[in-house]
Order: C-alpha cells, then sequence, then structure tokens
C-alpha cells in the first residue's frame, strides 16, 4: 500500500502541526507485507513503477 501521508494519516492535523511534524505533502509511505520472498516484493515494486514510465 502507498499513502499520501498528509491526506490519509495526518488528514486531521493543521499545516503547522504537519510542519512540525515534518509531514510535507509529498512524502509517501510504502507498506509491504513480509508474506512474499523479497525477490517477490522488488518484483512488485519494479513492476508498479514501471508502468508510471510508459
Amino acid at each position: 500500500m502507498i499513502e499520501q501521508l498528509s491526506i490519509f494519516t495526518y488528514f486531521n492535523q493543521t499545516e503547522e502541526e504537519k510542519k512540525d511534524l515534518g509531514i510535507t505533502d509529498n512524502l509517501v509511505r510504502y507498506s509491504i507485507g513480509l508474506d512474499d520472498s523479497i525477490d517477490a516484493i522488488i518484483s512488485d515494486i519494479d513492476i508498479t513503477f514501471s508502468s508510471f514510465t510508459q
């Protein structure tokens, strides 16, 4: 799961509070499960990011 922290996790914080916490609009969290092997996780990341360049 990829989420933009400023609009999901910290949506109820004021701009000042986010600034104090170091939460910027371009900060994202990438959460992964550890059920798969590291090779599967890397492959998923490669597939996802390659779709942005097409």
